[in-house]
């Protein structure tokens, strides 16, 4: 998996072409999803720690991208409770996942591609991505001026989608990002920019 999501990362024309693979093969791993991920407490800490970074303080509206089975946005909706969260998958699977539990039921859920999110330009103050690939072109699309777009790999090299953030800040510079930050905390590294 690490090698087509790299490969994809750095041929982004190769994306189209692999999204029904990659949402099969999450499709297939939703039911089990929640084990594999069971402790979100590294995941926590890095979207706690990098919000905070970034002044990150009352967003009105969040966008989630490659939700899974909605893990992100529990910590999101936990941490701005006046915010409206958006949060999209391209797997089926694990948005019907996401959307059955009662603690998700004010996130709106839909299934959609990172890289061509339903939802109209400078929409969103905050989008972060967890785990996934980085759409930064995209994300720049649907950020309101000064928003920022968060991408976090908490559990470091180890994990399939890793985007260290030597490889992320140079395509952020390009979607046009103005500002850009980035940190550590433990093996994990989050990267940011700001429209």
């Amino acid at each position: 998996m690490r090698l087509l999501t790299r490969l994809e990362g750095r041929v982004p024309a190769l994306h189209s072409v692999l999204t029904r693979s990659h949402a099969r093969r999450f499709d297939e791993l939703a039911p089990k999803w929640d084990t594999i991920r069971s402790d979100v407490g590294d995941s926590r800490r890095m979207l706690e720690y990098a919000l905070e970074g970034l002044g990150v303080t009352e967003p009105a509206r969040i966008l989630d991208v490659g939700t899974g089975t909605g893990q992100a946005a529990g910590i999101l909706a936990g941490r701005f409770p006046a915010a409206e969260i958006d949060a999209v998958d391209a797997s089926p699977q694990m948005i019907a996942l996401a959307r059955a539990k009662p603690e998700l039921e004010r996130v709106r859920f839909a299934v959609a591609d990172g890289g061509r999110v339903p939802y109209e330009d400078a929409s969103f103050d905050l989008a972060v991505s967890l785990l996934v690939q980085p759409f930064e072109a995209e994300l720049h699309r649907v950020l309101a001026p000064g928003g920022w777009a968060l991408f976090c790999y908490p559990m470091g090299p180890g994990t399939p989608i890793w985007f260290p953030s030597s490889l992320v800040a140079p395509r952020l510079k390009r979607a046009g990002f103005a500002e850009l930050r980035s940190g550590a905390i433990g093996r994990g590294e989050w990267t940011a920019g700001r429209r």
